[in-house]
């Protein structure tokens, strides 16, 4: 994948970060993107909808 449907707009820097992570963990994009929604629907239930944006408690708002 390239162009913004694989580097989802992100960062240079950011990407290749990501991009060492996906390799080190042994998954292609797909399998990746799925683990990170994964982690994130843990999260949210450990915490709630909306826990670390803007206008959240933790964030002094």
């Amino acid at each position: 994948m390239g162009g913004v449907i694989g580097d989802f707009g992100l960062p240079e820097v950011a990407r290749v970060i990501l991009d060492d992570d996906r390799a080190a963990l042994g998954m292609d994009r797909e399998a990746c993107l799925l683990h990170l929604l994964f982690q994130r629907s843990l999260a949210v239930r450990d915490e709630g909808p909306g826990f670390d944006g803007p206008r959240s408690r933790k964030n002094g708002r």
